[in-house]
Formats: structure tokens, sequence, C-alpha cells
């Protein structure tokens, strides 16, 4: 155990940045472990069914397939596990089955898979086009399958009111079928967006994350500022609460440079030149990143303060911190996306400007 200590303390030395605020030492007296990129999917030129135009979500099936949902090519393009191409699953158009700029996919435990944009799109597990539905005034996000046919998501419900645009915030379940009759509500929050920039500041400062563990929804309500996490049953009764042993860390200047010109940039190429904003980024790293589970049934959590990938391991029993896993090839881990299950990790580069690549990680 001094041994393995003391290696941990060197490679952390070598690969995490340290800020002045040390870690509990909670962090540093459990084991660890590396993972690896193993393969890659994606090139710049070659075969089309590896050229990417935007990677909007991954997802994998019980069979650990991958699913990439391109929303310039307008299509999910789905990969056996090692990363080779098996199957595309539409393209652009207005028709039955085709998309017009997709957000979100979700592979069901049953093998079918939805997809969201302005519409709920439905193909079964032979991969056939089943229907299509309008969403009620609502904006879906980050999805999870539940059970055989059941999701959980971040459902956005936008109104009006004499305040301004009110935004309602939750992590709700519904069925595959129809996504505006929702059966439970595990988090909400509300927003008033007074200007369209407020749009931005709720979307980048107020978010929120979560993951499904066996029969347990844990969510982190804000995971910019605080290392919370809540837990609750099917039924969104609360369960548990667990304050993880975090600390704050000040993002550098060239942080803040590369974050504000990012945001700025985007806003003003994606209206075409009409919007512009001047962008205060938040002045500390986010607290937690990514969520997820693995194989053996432990709650992944993503450190999203460090430089390089550190996800603590957390048992749903005790909710100890029992392993830490570190991926010392991806740092600057600001600019990554990650999707972990039982089958590894999935990363993507957000701002991969050469191509989009997804690495596959174990």
């Amino acid at each position: 155990m001094k041994l393995e200590r003391a290696c941990f303390i060197c490679l952390c030395s070598l690969c995490i940045s340290c800020s002045e605020n040390q870690q509990s030492e909670t962090l540093s007296s459990v084991p660890y472990d590396t993972l690896q990129i193993e393969d890659s999917i994606g090139v710049m030129y070659g075969d089309s069914n590896y050229i990417f135009g935007a990677i909007s979500d991954v997802d994998r099936d019980q069979q650990g397939k991958i699913f990439v949902l391109d929303s310039i090519r307008n299509c999910i393009l789905i990969f056996s596990p090692t990363g080779e191409f098996i199957h595309q699953i539409g393209r652009y158009g207005e028709g039955p089955g085709e998309f017009n700029d997709p957000l979100s996919l979700e592979i069901t435990g049953d093998g079918s898979i939805c997809v969201v944009n302005r519409q709920w799109f439905r193909f079964n597990s032979e991969w056939e086009y089943l229907d299509a539905e309008l969403l009620n005034n609502s904006r879906i996000s980050q999805m999870e399958s539940y059970g055989p046919d059941a999701i959980v998501g971040i459902v956005n419900i936008l109104d009006m009111t004499n305040a301004g645009m009110s935004i309602d915030r939750r992590i709700a379940m519904w069925s595959e079928i129809d996504p505006n009759q929702i059966s439970a509500v595990y988090y909400q929050a509300d927003y008033i967006a007074n200007v369209p920039d407020d749009l931005f500041t709720i979307d980048l400062h107020h978010y929120v994350k979560y993951t499904i563990l066996d029969n347990s929804i844990f969510v982190a309500p804000d995971p910019l500022t605080e290392p919370l996490l809540y837990s609750y049953d099917k039924d969104g009764i609360p369960r548990d609460t667990l304050l993880l042993p975090y600390s704050a860390v000040e993002k550098t200047s060239e942080d803040i440079a590369d974050e504000k010109a990012y945001i700025e940039g985007s806003l003003y190429s994606a209206t075409s030149g009409e919007r512009s904003i001047e962008w205060e980024p938040y002045p500390y790293r986010a607290m937690i990143g990514e969520l997820g589970t693995d194989s053996l049934g432990r709650l992944w959590v993503q450190r999203a303060f460090e430089d390089v990938a550190v996800f603590d391991i957390i048992d749903p029993e005790s909710l100890d911190i029992v392993e830490t896993v570190i991926i010392p090839e991806i740092d600057d881990v600001m600019n990554w996306k990650f999707h972990i299950s039982e089958y590894g990790v999935l990363a993507i580069p957000k701002y991969e400007y050469d191509y989009p690549i997804v690495y596959i990680i174990r």
C-alpha cells in the first residue's frame, strides 16, 4: 500500500495540475489504475463511413456496439466494439427516418433507438424506422435508458411569462413511445431568460449531470460549483446525499482566454454574424465532469478540475471512493466529452479542428 501510494503521488506530480488548496488525503489514499486508448474511429480522408461531420452524441447497445450521431451528415453510424463500420441509419431530409440537425440519441433496454431534435424519432432493434412525434414546447438532451423501454433525460420546458422566457429544467423519466408524458421527476429548477444571451448563461453556467445505476438515479445538481451528488429511487424519492472531497481550482489565464474566444466565436459563427456576446467565463474549473457506471455496478465521477482525465470510482452502497482511474494520454480535459459504460470509455474531443474522432478506451 505504501508503494502504491508513493507511485500515485509521483504520477500525479507529473500528470495532474496541483492547486494551492491540496485535495483531501481521501483522494490519494485509494488504489489507482490507468486506462489506455485502444482504438479510434474517424478519418480526415478515405472511407466515407469513417468521416464525421460533427459528433453530437454517442451511445452503446447491450452488445457494446458504438452508435455515433452526426448532426452534419444527419445520420447514425454504427460500429463494432472495436471500431469497424457496420451500418448507417438515416440521412438528411424531412421524410420518415430522415433527420435535420439531430441532437441526441439513446439505445433503450429492448434495443430500440430514439433520436431527438425538434421531433422524437424511433427505430426498432432491427434499425428500421417506426415513427416520429413532435415535442410539446420542450428540448431534450443527455438521455439514458431505464429498464426495457423507459428513458431518463434532461427536459427543458419553455414558456413565456411577464418576466421573460421561463425555462423549467428537469431530469425526468418517460416511455420511449411518448416523451411528452413524464412519469417521474428527479430534479427540477426554474430560470428566467430576459434577453437571448441569458440562454447561453443558463446552459453553460447552470447545467446539470446525472447517471443511472441499478434502480438509483445519481444527480450532480450544480457540477460547475459544487462537488455534490444526490441519489433518488425510480419514483423520484430522495435517497442519499454525497459531498465529494474536491476543492476549487482556478482557471489559468490561457483557459479563460480560450473559453472566451470559443464561446464568442461559436455564437457569432452560428448566427452568421447577427449576434455577438461579451462572454465572462466562470473563474474556476468545474468540480464534476461526466458521470457513468461500469460493469461492476460502480459509479464513476470525473474530476473536471484536473488537467488529465481522472475518474473517482464510488461504491454505491458505502458511497466511498474505492478506486481512482487515470487516462494519462488525455489532457486538457475541459475540451473533451466522455461516455462511460460497462464497455469502457468513449472520448470525443469537443473542438477537434482537423476532423471529429471517437477514441475507444479500456
